[in-house]
Formats: structure tokens, sequence, C-alpha cells
């Protein structure tokens, strides 16, 4: 049996708990008597990538306080902030163990090399292997941000759920139909939109239709992914002229969502995340459902814009509730 220490710590953002996190403080309160948990301020925070979105401090030590709660470890627990590697400074001089994964390993380095130069006894590095995803690779708050997994590691555009056609079913079309998000109404819907989106800073915007790629541009607003197909209310039109000059075309029949069009979309938000590469896909077909695979796609705090039929445009806020309901909705399409 491993050596139970007495006092342990462990230290981390702990933006949007996830499954990780849980292993992490899990591994913490068996390997010690007393845990001692760092909770990152946000000045630290802001190292992060797409530290916009990163929670604020009081969300995140309430997630994981109720970690504890559920777990019944709050009698042998204590939450402190810590504003760099070395807090709570107090803390770790009397700590005989830190808790750590591989991205925090150098941190328990650097303290125990300041314990030695203290002319303490190093403390024991006790390593928590990382919690995988679907896809094998790890469960990470970056990877939560950026809008790729939820928090139990479900990678949303995995290649092999969407290898095949999905169709939608008959039955869904009052679903599809109904706004998924707020809906601007005409007269000026477009003006509107303008003033939401100037106070709602998104990480990224995305247009689906002509129109309303169309109508928003006219006021200056030039959004990372604008998807098109050359038809407005039914009727062919030609290419919006403002487009961006990087363009992907696929083939994508009314009422599915092709491979190709997954692909086109995830490697277009992956060229504006990483390049700032503005990019349109040019749909042969339909682009309307187009909408589903673009909130699963774009980074948490996104803005998806689309129109609703002789009423005004949609825009859908990309968080996590949005996604879980854009999973359970795709869930139910049938496969080709």
């Amino acid at each position: 049996m491993a050596k139970r220490f007495g006092l342990a710590i462990v230290g981390g953002t702990f933006d949007r708990f996830h499954k990780g996190h849980a292993a992490l403080l899990s591994k913490a309160f068996a390997a010690a008597d007393r845990v001692v948990i760092g909770v990152t301020d946000r000045r630290m925070t802001g190292k992060k990538p797409f530290s916009r979105n990163v929670e604020s401090f009081s969300m995140r030590k309430k997630a994981v306080q109720d970690f504890i709660g559920k777990n019944h470890h709050s009698n042998r627990c204590q939450i402190a902030i810590i504003h760099d590697a070395f807090d709570p400074s107090a803390v770790w001089k009397k700590a005989d163990a830190i808790v750590v994964t591989k991205d925090t390993a150098k941190g328990a380095r650097a303290i125990n090399a300041a314990r030695r130069k203290a002319g303490l006894k190093k403390a024991k590095v006790v390593g928590c292997p990382f919690v995988v995803a679907s896809d094998g690779r790890r469960i990470s708050s970056t990877r939560i941000r950026l809008g790729q997994m939820d928090r139990n590691g479900k990678v949303f555009l995995s290649g092999k759920a969407y290898s095949k056609a999905l169709s939608m079913p008959a039955f869904l079309t009052p679903v599809i139909r109904r706004p998924f998000g707020k809906l601007f109404l005409e007269p000026d819907a477009a003006k509107k939109v303008a003033a939401f989106l100037k106070t709602k800073k998104p990480i990224s915007i995305a247009t689906v239709g002509d129109a309303t790629f169309r109508n928003l541009s006219t006021l200056g607003i030039a959004p990372d992914l604008a998807i098109v197909d050359s038809f407005e209310l039914r009727a062919s039109c030609k290419i919006p002229k403002q487009l961006p000059k990087k363009q992907l075309a696929v083939s994508n029949p009314a009422g599915k969502i092709t491979p190709s069009l997954v692909a086109a979309i995830k490697k277009a938000v992956a060229s504006s995340l990483d390049a700032g590469v503005r990019i349109a896909i040019v749909v042969r077909g339909e682009e309307d459902l187009a909408v589903l695979p673009v909130v699963l796609a774009l980074p948490l705090g996104s803005v998806v814009l689309y129109g609703q039929p002789k009423k005004g445009i949609v825009a859908a806020v990309v968080d996590e509730t949005a996604k879980q309901k854009v999973t359970m909705l795709l869930s139910r399409f049938t496969v080709n």
C-alpha cells in the first residue's frame, strides 16, 4: 500500500471543472490526511489560452467546493487563492506531498528547490495521470474553452461520428424552424444585431446564409466564417462580392449534413483561430443545417448569425448549453 501523507498540496485553475480535475483532487485526498487546494487568481489565468473565457475565481472556487462537499472531504480540506507558483508559502513549507500532473510537475520541482534552500526535506511528488477524452487526447479546460469537447471528454465533431452524412427526420422540422437563439426582428434587424455584437464582443463570428452575410457586411461586420449557397428565400442569387478571398467549396444536399461540410467547417474554424484567416464556405446545395455543426465547432463565447425567413436574424450564442442542445438534436438525425 502506498504511503499516506499528513498534508498534501495541489493547485490549478480549475476552469470548467472537468473529469481531469476530479481525478487530480481524488488523487490528493487518497494520498494524504489533509489537503490544501490552491486556486489561481485572475492575474494567473490571464496567461491561459482564450483567457477571456476563463470563469471567475468565485465560480472556479465554488466548483471545487461542490466536488469536496459531494465527496465528503470538507473536514479534511482547505481552499486557498494562489497568486504564483509559490503561494501560499506557509503551506508548502509544511506539506510533505505535492500532487501534480505533467503540466504542473515543473512547479513542484521549483517548490522543492525552494524547500532545500530553506533547509527542509523534499516533499514527495505524487503524479496523477491525465484523463483522456473520447478522441484519446487528454481532457483540458483549454479544449473546453475552444469548444472542442464537453467536461466529460466527449468530443463534439469527432471524425467517427461524422464520417457519414446525417439526414434530418421530417418530425424535427418544427424544432429546426424555431430560432436557436435571440431573434432580432425586422425592420432594421441587421442594425440591431450590430448593436448586440458591440455589447457582446464575441470571440468569433460566423454567418450562415447569403442574405445574412450581405446585410451585415453593409454595416461593416466581417465574420470570421461565412457560409453561403447562392440562394435567398429559395431563389437563386449571386455570391456576395464581399466574401473572404479564401473560400472552400463543398456539396451538401438539402436536409443533410455531409462529412465534407463538417470537415470544411472544422478547417475554417481552425484557420481562423490559429492564423486569424477569414474563410467562406460556398455550398453546392443547401446550407441551412450548417448552423448546427458551426455551433459545435466554434469556441465558447462565439456567435452564429443566420436568417429567419421574413422575420429577421437569429443570434445564437455559443456556450456549453448550446452545444449540449445541438448534440442532443443531432443524435436524432439518421445516418446514411
